[in-house]
């Protein structure tokens, strides 16, 4: 468990793990650009709190890290949140290929769900590191409540993106099928109809009580 610790790990692989930390550092600011495009693309409905949390937050925590702490067991949160981006992004890339991609992209739920496991698992390693390792405390503590801000932020995405989001469409799609119901069933009870300016007049035992515009 040598490299879950910080002053224990030997110094030219804390040294390796700096550089490692440097480079995931740059790349906060390289992330920068999805909100940016974002903006251009006048998708502000994309750029929510949580969006904007995150990444504000990343760089400044990241500074701090390669600034005070970089190496040892700063490396797992990079290597990590390294991971599931490969995966976020190429959901990104693919849903940016058009129209004909989209049947195909039926897993964006299973993306914020690794999300989510991502910043359980960061939880745990910072509580390990917290409580095992002879690390700066004050920094393993701000890991934690950091990590527990996210897992509420996207517990709150998730269910309004994928739990409310999801009951609401089927409200619509449930009103709209009893609205066709109740037309066919409309249209059953009729004996005959007679279409008058695009539209159709139904009558039953030979008295009009509706019509129904065919065009």
């Amino acid at each position: 468990m040598i490299m879950l610790c910080f002053l224990s790990s030997p110094l030219v692989l804390k040294n390796q793990m700096a550089k490692v930390c440097w480079v995931y550092y740059f790349s906060k600011y390289i992330e920068v650009a999805d909100t940016i495009f974002f903006i251009l693309r006048k998708k502000s409905n994309q750029v929510t709190f949580l969006h904007v949390y995150h990444h504000g937050t990343m760089i400044f925590n990241w500074w701090m890290v390669v600034k005070f702490i970089a190496g040892g067991a700063c490396y797992f949160h990079a290597m990590l949140n390294s991971f599931v981006h490969v995966i976020m992004y190429s959901y990104y890339g693919l849903s940016a290929c058009g129209p004909a991609i989209q049947p195909f992209l039926w897993w964006k739920k299973y993306v914020t769900k690794i999300q989510m496991i991502q910043f359980v698992t960061i939880l745990i390693h910072s509580t390990y590191v917290m409580t095992r390792c002879n690390f700066p405390q004050i920094f393993s503590v701000l890991a934690v409540f950091y990590a527990v801000s996210m897992i509420i932020l996207f517990s709150n995405f998730y269910y309004q993106e994928f739990v409310r989001r999801a009951a609401v469409r089927k409200s619509k799609l449930q009103q709209q099928q009893h609205r066709n119901d109740k037309k066919t069933s409309f249209i059953d009870k009729c004996e005959n109809s007679i279409s008058v300016n695009g539209e159709n007049e139904y009558y039953q035992n030979g008295a009009r009580f509706g019509k129904i515009k065919t065009k």
